[in-house]
């Protein structure tokens, strides 16, 4: 599955390296917003309003830090 797009070969490694990329920074998103102490996060147009999770509560979860 090598094809040319543009001049640049597209390859099956590539494709898996784009993805885990991205993958990767969404879970980090995703901690970080969980760790935030704010009620109010908006971000690329998009706005969440959430109640905030208690330090005691925050300290049973696994979460590894980034």
């Amino acid at each position: 599955m090598s094809e040319d797009l543009g001049g640049l070969p597209v390859t099956e490694t590539f494709l898996i390296t784009i993805t885990t990329a991205i993958l990767g920074a969404l879970s980090g998103l995703c901690v970080c917003m969980l760790r935030s102490r704010c009620t109010r996060i908006q971000c690329c147009g998009m706005r969440v309003d959430r109640d905030v999770v208690p330090p005691e509560q925050l300290e049973n979860q696994n979460i590894v830090p980034v």
